[in-house]
């Protein structure tokens, strides 16, 4: 006579115990097996030789095959699976919150299986609906549920899983578009969204900010070609003269009369303020002097009776030219005070205009002031 399906070996720690039992009736169900000793014999032959050793070794001195089905399986079941504390399971099904990617079904069904030994009886579907709502972990389901004034365990199920569903559908869809449309995505991004993370080359990442190094706008100052380059205008390194902040004070040169240069040394003790003419377009005015037999491009300060340059520019081109003290005040067009670091004595000439004087001072960037007739 033919059977309909196979009862496999029970394998403690693939499957509980309660389980291969209810398997073991349904096998006995599909093919009409209703005799006790049947059964017994039936559940000795399928169990497999681990699990028949063990039976062997509860039930002694008695041999398996004189117990009863019912007495074997109970017997099992009391070894593999005790009873648990009816107190525990309500603490772990009270406390079961859903985890992170679980799904709506398979958070109800662990819920489930915790009550088994919970006996909340008829109160059931009641204690699984008030889980389901607290521990359901989503605030867009959770609101959806107490928005019903009464709800069953059916119809928080049929809530949860349609919102769960919905989500997952509205993220496929995204995800669709985003693969159909690069184009547009890249649109909104911008460039650097199709790079991968650390080939990201310097046009990707460039921002629209100006290099403070070159002036140059399609870099990033840290990867600015002049990074370790001498800034020839106030001699420190990281920039170029063409963006230096200290020429906001730097070369100015104004010839003026013997009896100017006269007065000036007999006024030491007054304040000089200091200017700067700038064309309307481009640049400041310049002219080039000869200082001491060398080419210096100095800028135009129409009202200056002195002239002043970045003590590092000067240690560059005269370098052994005594620098004296001198008392005489320096501020610019706003009052603030110069310090004045001292006076050099050298060669001017401006076309056929010539004149020995020359002053310096200090202030952060060390600033030379120059006096010539």
């Amino acid at each position: 006579m033919a059977h309909f399906g196979k009862v496999t070996e029970f394998i403690a720690g693939k499957e509980i115990w309660s389980q291969y039992v209810e398997r073991l009736e349904h096998f006995f169900a599909a093919n009409g097996i209703t005799d006790k000793a049947k059964m017994q014999s039936i559940l000795l032959c399928s169990i497999g030789p681990d699990a028949y050793k063990l039976l062997r070794n509860l039930v002694s001195p008695a041999k398996p095959g004189e117990k009863s089905y019912k007495e074997l399986v109970a017997i099992m079941a009391k070894h593999q699976h005790p009873t648990p504390s009816e107190i525990v399971q309500r603490c772990k099904f009270n406390s079961r919150q859903r985890k992170q990617g679980e799904s709506i079904a398979t958070y109800v069904a662990e819920l489930r299986a915790i009550a088994e030994f919970c006996n909340y009886g008829d109160k059931l579907e009641e204690m699984l609906r008030d889980r389901l709502v607290c521990g359901v972990n989503d605030d867009r389901i959770q609101c959806s549920l107490l928005k019903r004034s009464e709800l069953t365990l059916e119809k928080a199920l049929e809530i949860a899983i349609s919102s769960e569903t919905a989500s997952h559908n509205a993220t496929d869809l995204k995800k669709a578009s985003q693969q159909s449309s690069p184009s547009t995505s890249a649109n909104v991004e911008g460039v650097v969204k199709s790079i991968p993370k650390g080939k990201r080359t310097r046009k990707s990442t460039a921002k629209s900010t100006t290099c403070y190094r070159c002036g140059g706008r399609n870099h990033d100052s840290k990867d600015c070609w002049f990074k370790d380059s001498i800034c020839r205008s106030c001699g420190k390194k990281g920039h170029i003269e063409k963006v230096c902040r200290s020429k906001k004070i730097k070369q100015v040169i104004k010839p003026v009369t013997d009896a100017h240069r006269s007065e000036t040394r007999q006024s030491e003790n007054e304040d000089y303020d200091l200017f700067m003419l700038q064309a309307r377009k481009g640049g400041p005015l310049t002219v080039e002097v000869n200082i001491n037999k060398i080419p210096t491009v100095m800028e135009v300060d129409t009202g200056a009776s002195l002239s002043i340059m970045t003590e590092a520019e000067f240690r560059k081109s005269w370098p052994k030219v005594t620098v004296r003290q001198s008392e005489v005040p320096l501020k610019t067009y706003t009052g603030e005070p110069l310090a004045i670091v001292g006076m050099a004595t050298v060669n001017v000439q401006y076309k056929n205009q010539r004149n020995k004087d020359f002053v310096s001072s200090k202030e952060m960037d060390q600033v030379y002031l120059v006096e010539i007739g």
